[in-house]
């Protein structure tokens, strides 16, 4: 995945996290990106629909369940380049 990702950044640095929109509007400020022009991946419900809610495209990843092939199928649908 590190080929294909851009940046990302790591709750425990912020002393805030998920699912907080604050969190997420870190993100939008530090990479510099539109909430529309992002893919958002994770393994709780909750951080995917808070991520859904400020305008993102989300992903609920579950490795041992799906594997990478459901999580590549989503991010060719949602059309970023990998």
């Amino acid at each position: 995945l590190k080929d294909i990702i851009d940046d990302w950044i790591v709750s425990c640095d912020y002393h805030m996290g998920k699912p907080m929109p604050e969190f997420y509007n870190i993100l939008f400020t530090k990479c510099n990106i539109k909430p529309e022009e992002s893919f958002f991946i994770d393994d709780r419900p909750d951080n995917i629909a808070t991520s859904e809610s400020l305008g993102m495209k989300g992903h609920i990843f579950n490795y041992k369940e799906d594997g990478m092939d459901r999580l590549l199928h989503d991010l060719r649908d949602c059309d970023v380049n990998i």
